[in-house]
């Protein structure tokens, strides 16, 4: 028989209660996760910029699906082809200031001289075209066309580039008859368009490369179009078969055609 001492029995109870107690005690916390790893680091490419130095609200001239644009050379008569080329030549003359270039101003002062009749005859040509379409008021439409004219062949981000085709074409016109000046003006007039093409072509890519930069790294900075006035005049396209459009001003179609 077993016998059990008040001692042991204190003992007993003791243990019990101390192993009742810790089943009821809260058992201690989790430790804390590890920090979390530091935020990958992105560097961010320079945010694009328009080519040549242009505005960023340069507006390219649209594109007429044919592999040209509605600039100010689009859809004329073949008689004012030949005029916006002696225009060119003149735009040229005047800001193509680099001493390679000396050679303008002999070239495009042979040009007029030699060609004084045909170039006579192809402005009233014009002046009659002019007149047809707008009446007796036709002067102002007329001044307005030919100031765009020359303002195009301005541009400054093009200006290096025109200048050498320029060169290169009042030499070229320096052996070509009278009789054929028209034809000239007809493949020259496309090689003056192409040094603006290819600006517009590194435009168009830049806004490209900006839409996706602003996708990428901060897509609340695109830039907002300017809210501008409206025109005070709309230059309406020779009487020809196509349309023109001004830089600033709105594209018309020609009517009565």
């Amino acid at each position: 028989m077993i016998r059990l001492t008040y001692s042991k029995l204190r003992g007993i109870a003791a243990a019990t209660t101390i192993a009742a107690l810790a089943a009821c005690a809260t058992p201690p916390p989790p430790p804390p996760p590890p920090p979390p790893p530091p935020p990958v680091r992105i560097d961010t490419p320079p945010m694009p910029q328009p080519p040549r130095g242009a505005s960023a609200y340069f507006q390219v001239p649209s594109a007429t699906g044919d592999g040209f644009r509605n600039t100010v050379n689009a859809y004329i008569s073949s008689e004012q082809k030949l005029w916006n080329v002696r225009s060119a030549f003149n735009v040229a003359t005047l800001n193509c200031q680099d001493p390679k270039y000396a050679a303008l101003l002999p070239n495009y002062t042979n040009f007029l001289e030699r060609n004084e009749k045909v170039l006579a005859a192809t402005n009233k040509a014009l002046t009659g075209e002019f007149r047809e379409r707008y009446g007796r008021d036709f002067r102002a439409p007329q001044d307005r066309y030919m100031t765009a004219v020359y303002n195009y062949f301005a541009l400054p981000m093009t200006l290096d580039a025109f200048c050498d085709t320029a060169l290169d074409l009042s030499t070229e016109a320096l052996t070509v008859p009278s009789e054929e000046l028209e034809l000239f003006a007809l493949r020259a007039l496309p090689r003056m368009e192409q040094d603006f093409f290819e600006f517009y072509g590194e435009y168009e890519q830049y806004q490209r490369d900006l839409a996706e930069w602003e996708s990428l790294y901060s897509p609340y900075t695109r830039l907002q179009p300017i809210d501008l006035p409206p025109p005070s005049s709309v230059v309406q396209p020779l009487p020809t078969e196509g349309r023109i459009e001004v830089p600033g001003e709105a594209v018309v179609q020609p009517t009565g055609e």
